[in-house]
């Protein structure tokens, strides 16, 4: 959904086009967005010269937005958010989204960056649900999250990948627009998810 939470995926910050709060009508993914941007900036500015490659599957993934393409300065951050061949970033229908928050203080940890995730998902959708995946490593977490029948909002289902490293916390998503991820995509994605290498 990103913070997009959308949340669905949580940092796609275009601040003239998705930082509209006010709106309850507006896209999960883009208050996530919001979400992402404001605490990223909450926290203070650094400088980071990597760049995440994602994994995907075999079906051809472009760039639909990066937080790179609006902002003035750069913090360090990483914002990036993949779509389909065909999708519209505004009507997607499937979403990876690549997140880095660069590590300002000792408050930044995962689970920080869960508690505030959360909480932003759920002001806005109350029965969002929450789960952790099993199989996980020491400084990472795998959730999984959906929402259904939330005001305003298309039904949605995302996993995160979330990995704490001493330069700050990279969160990787993937959604898509159904209440519940069919098993195939879940299997898929928390592969893919777990592929992605942190330099």
């Amino acid at each position: 959904m990103y913070c997009k939470f959308q949340c669905y995926n949580c940092a796609t910050l275009n601040i003239t086009k998705r930082e509209n709060l006010m709106k309850f009508s507006m896209p999960l993914n883009k208050i996530i967005s919001l979400f992402c941007l404001l605490f990223i900036y909450s926290l203070a500015y650094a400088h980071s010269e990597h760049k995440i490659r994602p994994v995907f599957d075999n079906r051809e993934w472009v760039l639909g937005w990066s937080q790179n393409q609006v902002a003035s300065k750069n913090d360090g951050s990483i914002f990036d958010e993949y779509i389909l061949k065909g999708d519209n970033i505004d009507n997607w229908s499937e979403l990876v989204t690549i997140q880095f928050f660069p590590r300002f203080n000792s408050n930044l940890t995962i689970e920080a960056y869960q508690s505030i995730f959360s909480a932003s998902i759920k002001n806005v959708c109350p029965n969002a649900v929450f789960s952790s995946i099993t199989q996980q490593k020491q400084h990472e977490k795998m959730l999984n999250f959906s929402i259904k029948n939330c005001r305003g909002q298309h039904d949605q289902s995302e996993l995160l990948r979330i990995v704490d490293k001493d330069n700050g916390i990279y969160v990787f998503h993937y959604a898509i627009k159904v209440a519940q991820m069919p098993e195939s995509n879940k299997k898929t994605w928390i592969k893919n998810l777990q592929a992605i290498e942190i330099h």
